[in-house]
């Protein structure tokens, strides 16, 4: 990775994270790069940003320029850059206000792994240069 990179931090044995990082790179064009919270560059950059929630996989986070985005924040900034779909569906989170978005994320965040079982993340060739797992 390089510095000043787009970064997102996933909970790496979330399935709905992995469909949310799949959605990402078939759209994004390239722009960001993704590390699983549980790699030793997810616990860095954990460490290096003071992420909140980081211990409990509580959220996705989203660092761009030093500032870090958390919970429905972090999807709606990272959803702009997904196409005209990935934009439609970032201004519709962001029509909710912020504490009731991140309600919901966190009471999904709380039952999705009882809800979708994990399971690996398959990435092709490409992919693989842009996540670290």
């Amino acid at each position: 990775m390089n510095k000043g990179e787009d970064i997102i931090v996933f909970d790496g044995d979330c399935m709905v994270c992995h469909f949310f990082i799949r959605y990402v790179l078939e759209n994004d064009g390239g722009k960001f790069c993704f590390v699983a919270a549980q790699s030793i560059e997810g616990r860095a950059l954990a460490q290096q940003h003071q992420l909140p929630g980081f211990s409990n996989n509580e959220s996705v986070y989203y660092i761009h320029q030093r500032k870090v985005y958390t919970h429905s924040t972090a999807i709606a900034r990272v959803l702009r850059y997904c196409g005209r779909s990935g934009t439609f569906l970032s201004k519709l989170l962001l029509l909710c206000p912020r504490f009731l978005r991140d309600f919901l994320y966190r009471a999904f965040a709380r039952i999705r792994k009882k809800i979708i079982p994990p399971a690996c993340m398959l990435l092709g060739p490409a992919e693989k240069k842009r996540v670290i797992l």
